[in-house]
This record gives C-alpha cells, sequence and structure tokens, in this order.
C-alpha cells in the first residue's frame, strides 16, 4: 500500500484487515472487495515498487514498506551508511552479499520478493 495513512484506506483497513492486499481481498460480502479480489491476480503482477533512479539511501529513506531499513538492523555498519538502493539492486537482482551490516534473514527473504522498477536516465 503507498499511502496508508489517507483517510480511505484507514478505513478500507479498518473493514477488511489483513497482512497485505491480497488478504484483505479475501474478505467476502462486498461488491468492492468480490470485483477487486477477482481482478487481483490479473494485475498484481504488473505493480512494482518504482524508485525513480535508485538515488535514494537503502537505509535511511522511507522506500521500504512505509519505513527505514535501518530499523531491521541492530546497527548499519561503517562500511554501508552512504548505500543507494542502485547499489544494492541492478537488473540481474538484489547483491545483499554485499552488505557489511547483518540484514535478518525474514528481511533478506522480504527483500528478495521486492520487484523494483528504475527509470534510466
Amino acid at each position: 500500500m503507498h499511502n496508508p495513512m489517507k483517510p480511505w484506506m484507514q478505513l478500507f483497513i479498518s473493514k477488511y484487515p489483513g497482512e497485505d492486499v491480497g488478504d484483505m481481498l479475501q474478505h467476502k460480502g462486498s461488491y468492492l472487495t468480490t470485483s477487486l479480489g477477482r481482478a487481483y491476480p490479473s494485475i498484481s503482477s504488473g505493480f512494482q515498487l518504482e524508485l525513480g533512479n535508485g538515488n535514494c539511501s537503502f537505509w535511511y529513506d522511507n522506500w521500504w514498506e512505509n519505513s527505514f531499513l535501518s530499523l531491521e538492523v541492530p546497527y548499519v555498519h561503517l562500511y554501508d551508511k552512504d548505500l543507494h538502493v542502485r547499489d544494492v539492486v541492478s537488473d540481474d537482482g538484489w547483491h545483499l552479499d554485499q552488505l557489511y551490516s547483518m540484514l535478518p534473514q525474514i528481511s533478506r527473504i522480504n527483500l528478495l520478493r521486492v520487484e523494483l522498477f528504475f527509470i534510466r536516465m
């Protein structure tokens, strides 16, 4: 969800709780969720996280699940502090093995699931 703090999203989240959009759309009994639930499998593969040119901080910008990735680790290693997202991902995928900071396994798994889209300048 791009901005869960918007009033319409707060209403949707309170009425249809779930871990993600797919879970929320499993609720039956509403024309809205039934229609969106039917369309979601067809359109969800087209959704990607768009980060412009990747020039945002890997650790300290709010690009990761509406939070800072630095909150996932006990500390950010000195060698990693200036990394940008574009430094850790490329067209062939994530390069998490180059990190000096100890990223928890669950965070690694979740990052590997993220599909990114960069605007090439």
